[in-house]
């Protein structure tokens, strides 16, 4: 059986986990290819190593001309999925998250999900994030996927196209419900919404790391 596990050290955000895919062995060039399917605009893609503290890992980080960029409905969002060459299993996944994301947004605003307008779920940049986290996952094929509990910074207040919110996010601990947390006294976002919904769809169980023979390792960087 082959497992992906996810040890949460310090957060997840999407490109986290797109960076720790291709630290793990994923082909950039693999990634850029499937990525091309869902026929977008106006952006690239940087990948480069990064040491920290000492620790080499990966930077995934998607540069998007933001004047050409609208922010997409939840609609939108599904009729570019479902227009894309995408495999249907990529597809079907990749909507699963977006739906979780669009209920969370629905929830904390009181608005139907249909209406739902994204900003930072929207843009380019968390499509990027969430489509190419299930095609790394499906470029590896586990069986399964297990995760550490989630670590969530506390305190203070996190710039968002809303204003200022509270941290946690309030979409992100909508996203969480049910889902082992650790929240630790740092006042910086350490668990996305992205982030969030894509190990809350994709990830079979939240526990200690099984006993495995480790094939691969990969680190996710998550600034420059």
């Amino acid at each position: 059986m082959k497992i992906v596990y996810f040890d949460i050290i310090s957060g997840v955000s999407g490109n986290m986990i797109l960076g720790s895919l291709l630290d793990a062995g994923l082909p950039a060039l693999y990634l850029k290819e499937e990525l091309l399917k869902l026929k977008l605009e106006f952006y690239d893609i940087k990948i480069e190593k990064q040491s920290k503290n000492h620790i080499t890992g990966t930077l995934f980080k998607v540069n998007v001309n933001l004047e050409k960029q609208p922010h997409r409905k939840f609609s939108e969002i599904e009729t570019l999925l479902n227009e894309s060459d995408l495999s249907s299993a990529i597809r079907e996944k990749s909507l699963s998250i977006f739906e979780k994301l669009a209920q969370a947004e629905s929830k904390v605003h009181g608005i139907p999900v249909n209406l739902v307008h994204f900003h930072e779920v929207g843009a380019i940049d968390s499509i990027i994030d969430i489509t190419g986290s299930v095609i790394g996952l499906d470029y590896f094929k586990p069986d399964r996927i297990h995760s550490a509990k989630v670590v969530n910074g506390h305190g203070g207040l996190i710039s968002s196209s809303h204003g200022k919110l509270p941290n946690p996010a309030p979409a992100t601990l909508e996203v969480l419900k049910g889902i082992p947390c650790e929240n630790i006294n740092i006042k910086e976002e350490l668990t996305t919404p992205t982030g969030a919904s894509i190990l809350a769809m994709l990830v079979d169980e939240f526990s200690a790391p099984p006993d495995i023979n480790i094939s691969s390792i990969g680190y996710g960087c998550v600034r420059l």
